[in-house]
């Protein structure tokens, strides 16, 4: 650490703790490569989730005959689905993680094609399974934006059409 580092650190350890440090951000990259591999090789791997599925007979009652079985499997099978969305999305976000520290390094703009393409993929990736309305910083901010516009702050929840047209545009 520099004299003028450390001075920063001092004055405004904020600031500070915003300056590249290769060294840090090395070690940062290493644990997340780790992860990444830790993951891809585990059972919990993109690949590996869904693979071992459950048949709908191991419910019981085969050919539909046992309702609760049926409501079972389904809901398996929903569980399944999103634990391999959610694993897929945890490599992902590993991954670009780390590219993103190679990035503020060297910067976006001098990444190789073949590695802004494959950020660019993680992205659109989590682009299509972000919901707003499930994103605590997004409800704060259109909170903010409807109080600005003389809005109510929240629509009603749970069907509650007290009042209003339960959230619904007219």
């Amino acid at each position: 650490m520099s004299g003028s580092e450390r001075s920063l650190r001092a004055v405004n350890p904020a600031l500070a703790s915003a300056l590249y440090d290769p060294e840090s951000m090395k070690d940062f990259k290493g644990r997340i490569d780790r992860l990444l591999q830790g993951l891809r090789e585990s059972p919990a791997s993109p690949d590996k989730v869904g693979t071992d599925r459950v048949e709908r007979t191991q419910f019981g009652g085969g050919g539909g005959a046992w309702a609760e079985a049926s409501g079972l499997f389904t809901a398996y099978g929903n569980v399944i689905t999103q634990l391999e969305k959610l694993s897929q999305l945890l490599a992902d976000c590993m991954e670009g993680m780390g590219i993103a520290v190679v990035a503020s390094k060297d910067g976006f703009e001098n990444l190789d094609d073949d590695i802004r393409r494959r950020m660019m993929a993680i992205n659109a990736r989590t682009e299509k399974h972000y919901d707003p309305k499930r994103d605590p910083v997004a409800r704060e901010k259109a909170e903010k934006e409807a109080e600005k516009q003389g809005q109510p702050a929240t629509p009603p929840q749970g069907g509650d059409t007290a009042g209003g047209n339960g959230g619904l545009d007219e």
